[in-house]
C-alpha cells in the first residue's frame, strides 16, 4: 500500500504542480483528477483488503509502524481532496494553505518516526524510502503553507517546482517498491 500511495500522491503533486507553474489553462483539470486522486488514497487507506503494507511487514510494531504510514496517507489524500475542491469550484486558497502547515507538521513528524526507528528494523532501502519520500513531502507542504496561506508571491514558482521535481521522485520511490526494487 505504501508504493501505490506513494504513486498517487506523486501524480497529485504534479497534476498541481502544472496548476502552479501555469501550465494548465483551466483549473478544473487539476482539481477533477486530484479530486478522484484523493478519493482513491482514502478508499486505498480504509479498505482492509487494499492495505497490505510492502515494506512494512516484519517488525514487531508492524501495527504501529502501519498507523503512521496511514497518518501520512489519509492526511495526505484529505490535502487531494480539499485541494481538488479548491480548484474544481474556485475555493479560497488560503484554507488549503493553512492545512498544508497541519500536514507538514504531522508529515515531519511521521518522517521522523520512521527515521528512528525503520532502519533497525527494516534495513537502510525501507528506512530511505519512507524516511526520504516523508521528508520530501513535509518540504512541499511546508512551501505549500508558505505559498498559500502567507501568500508570498514569489513562493509560486518555488513551491511548483518543488511540487514537479518532489512528486516525480515520491512517485519514482513509489514505483520502485511497486517494482520489488526496494524490499
Amino acid at each position: 500500500m505504501e508504493a501505490l500511495f506513494l504513486v498517487l500522491i506523486g501524480a497529485v503533486l504534479f497534476s498541481q504542480s502544472w496548476q502552479l507553474l501555469g501550465l494548465y489553462s483551466d483549473s478544473r483539470a487539476a482539481g477533477l483528477l486530484m479530486l478522484v486522486l484523493g478519493i482513491l488514497m482514502v478508499l486505498g487507506a480504509v479498505s482492509a483488503s487494499l492495505y497490505e503494507p510492502m515494506l512494512l511487514n516484519s517488525s514487531a510494531d508492524r501495527d504501529t509502524e502501519a498507523m503512521v504510514m496511514k497518518i501520512v496517507i489519509v492526511s495526505w489524500a484529505v490535502y487531494a481532496i480539499v485541494g481538488g475542491a479548491q480548484y474544481l469550484w474556485d475555493f479560497d486558497e488560503r484554507a488549503s494553505g493553512f492545512y498544508s502547515g497541519f500536514i507538514a507538521i504531522s508529515t515531519f513528524c511521521c518522517m521522523i518516526y520512521f527515521a528512528r526507528f525503520l532502519e533497525v528494523r527494516y534495513g537502510v532501502e525501507t528506512w530511505i524510502a519512507l524516511s526520504g519520500g516523508t521528508l520530501v513531502l513535509s518540504l512541499i507542504a511546508g512551501f505549500n503553507f508558505f505559498h498559500r496561506a502567507t501568500e508570498y508571491s514569489v513562493m509560486r514558482l518555488v513551491c511548483g517546482w518543488s511540487m514537479l521535481l518532489g512528486g516525480s521522485a515520491v512517485s519514482l520511490i513509489g514505483l520502485a517498491v511497486l517494482t520489488r526494487l526496494l524490499s
